[in-house]
């Protein structure tokens, strides 16, 4: 079964037939390519004046500085996205991280309330000291001058642990909002990069194609014979 499709096409004032597995609209697209870089030549002083193994030369080499700025944008896209992938996992971490870290501190936060909560519970036993017992009164006044002196210093600390954890928690949920935007814009960018690197690919597929067609030509007279892009030559003046 033949699966190749042919289209009739111009390059460079002549009439070609080429066959190949791409659809008739990128067999027109690839002539066109040709034919705009030979008249782009063209148009340059002196050079109609230069031989047909010449003019053919020159074609190729633009065609060749076209196909290798083509790698050149492709490598660097590739290069870009994996930066980007580098940069969106670190921002990943610090995002794990900046989580962790308030986990912590709640669970400090946690920690220091049951603290007074036992405190307060011991204090509470030792006002319910009976009168009766004024030894034991005594020394529960004491424990009750150092528990009272410890639960200032607990709510103290809790006062000041509440206004850290406020503090880091607002940093913390600016930082994220940051780093929630910054992995939004990244993945905005990865999305851009691998469009266009993928233009870019499409692209260099064309030269490639093109490149691999043309080398067989002189002049662009064999184009057509290169059995990828027509078995059946047909050149009409």
């Amino acid at each position: 079964m033949n699966n190749k499709n042919y289209a009739e096409v111009l390059i460079d004032g002549k009439i070609y037939t080429l066959g190949g597995a791409e659809d008739q609209q990128y067999l027109q697209r690839v002539a066109g390519y040709i034919t705009e870089k030979t008249v782009q030549l063209k148009r340059q002083e002196g050079f109609s004046k230069q031989s047909q193994e010449y003019q053919a030369v020159m074609v190729e080499l633009n065609i060749a500085d076209d196909y290798f700025k083509a790698t050149d944008r492709a490598e660097a896209s590739d290069r870009r996205m994996e930066d980007m992938e580098r940069e969106t996992y670190s921002l990943k971490h610090e995002l794990v991280m900046t989580q962790m870290n308030l986990e912590r501190r709640e669970q400090d936060l946690d920690a220091a309330k049951q603290n007074i909560s036992q405190l307060k519970k011991q204090f509470e036993q030792y006002k319910s000291t009976s009168a009766e017992e004024l030894a034991a009164a005594r020394t529960a006044v004491l424990l009750q001058e150092q528990t009272e002196g410890k639960l200032a210093a607990a709510e103290k600390e809790l006062a000041e642990t509440k206004a850290a954890l406020e503090k880091e928690r607002a940093e913390s949920d600016r930082k994220l909002e940051e780093i929630r935007g910054k992995l939004e814009e990244a993945k905005n960018a990865l999305e851009e990069q691998r469009q266009k690197q993928k233009a870019d690919q499409e692209e260099l597929l064309k030269l490639k194609a093109l490149q691999a067609a043309y080398s067989q030509t002189s002049g662009g007279q064999g184009y057509s014979q290169n059995p990828r892009y027509n078995p059946n030559y047909n050149n009409r003046r």
